[in-house]
């Protein structure tokens, strides 16, 4: 069997860029560059979903939304879900997400002041501001995901693995419980675990690659 193609999906606010020090670790633990691909939201930069080559098994490596953007796509061998969600937003059968009038709040600041809130989530979720024009449509469309999207009913890759932070100020940890119910495990850190434990996320990624 070939060997496995790493598909990379940021969140919202987020670029590739937030991935450079966990592809530096699957590059040395001797992942070709042409095995990591990038789902890129065109947040801050141009949309790009690669076409992944038939035949070839695939580990998505999601963090945040991009977990639950990757829960959507069919034929994943493997994801490993980083400070992600199946479901955003709490309703009466999932108390435990953001009250949805939260993100309502957000989403009318946003229209009004849009750098204002991409500098409070940035600032919030530890996570660094990407380089280049903010694309405004792509972001409120995020936004609108973030209201909507439940992934739950969508069933799990044959090899699964969460981690989460346990002082995470967006997903709290019994957000993330209640997503992934007995499959999480736990990482000093808050929302920027790719950066903050890089070494630990490349190791769970390889760690699923290797029994693809």
């Amino acid at each position: 069997m070939s060997k496995p193609l790493f598909l990379l999906a940021h969140g919202w606010a987020g670029a590739p860029g937030i991935w450079t020090a966990l592809v530096g670790h699957l590059r040395d633990a001797g992942i070709p560059a042409d095995n990591i691909q990038h789902w890129d939201q065109g947040y801050f930069g141009t949309a790009d979903e690669p076409v992944l080559p038939p035949g070839q098994p695939v580990i998505g490596i999601g963090h945040s939304l991009g977990v639950a953007l990757l829960l959507g796509r069919d034929g994943l061998a493997g994801l490993l879900a980083i400070n992600g969600f199946s479901r955003f937003t709490a309703q009466a059968d999932f108390p435990a997400g953001t009250p949805p009038r939260l993100l309502t709040q957000m989403r009318r600041r946003f229209a009004a002041d849009p750098a204002a809130v991409l500098a409070d989530f940035t600032t919030r979720a530890g996570l660094p501001l990407p380089s280049g024009a903010a694309n405004r449509d792509r972001l409120g469309q995020g936004l609108e995901l973030l209201a909507e999207i439940d992934q739950r009913s969508a069933p799990l890759p044959p090899l699964f693995s969460a981690l989460a932070g346990l002082d995470d100020p967006i997903v709290s940890p019994s957000h993330s419980q209640a997503c992934f119910p007995d499959r999480v495990d736990w990482l000093p850190g808050g929302h920027a675990l790719p950066l903050t434990a890089a070494q630990a996320c490349a190791a769970a990624a390889l760690q699923l690659a290797a029994s693809c």
